[in-house]
């Protein structure tokens, strides 16, 4: 996708840097969640969050962007993740 950010532009500011470990940390924390999940790219650009990368479960979908969510902050994450299997 045109725009989307990758992990290459990842700067190495700091309080970014602190943001995306603080993140990965409650992704791994939460057993919930598949390898697919835990390995979904975090990325944080001045503050703002995207997520991507593909899931198995809208379940794990919400999960990691709960988790994102209580840890940036209202309005600051980018959800492009992809669900693999929607539930039926």
């Amino acid at each position: 996708k045109a725009g989307a950010s990758t992990a290459d532009q990842q700067p190495n500011n700091p309080t970014d840097l602190k943001l995306v470990q603080a993140i990965r940390q409650g992704v791994i924390a939460d057993k919930s969640l598949s390898i697919d999940a835990k390995n979904c790219k975090i990325i944080v650009v001045d503050g703002v969050v995207t997520l991507r990368g593909p899931v198995n479960t809208e379940a794990e979908h919400a999960t990691l962007v709960r988790i994102a969510t209580e840890i940036a902050g209202k309005g600051k994450v980018s959800d492009s993740l992809e669900v693999k299997m929607a539930a039926r």
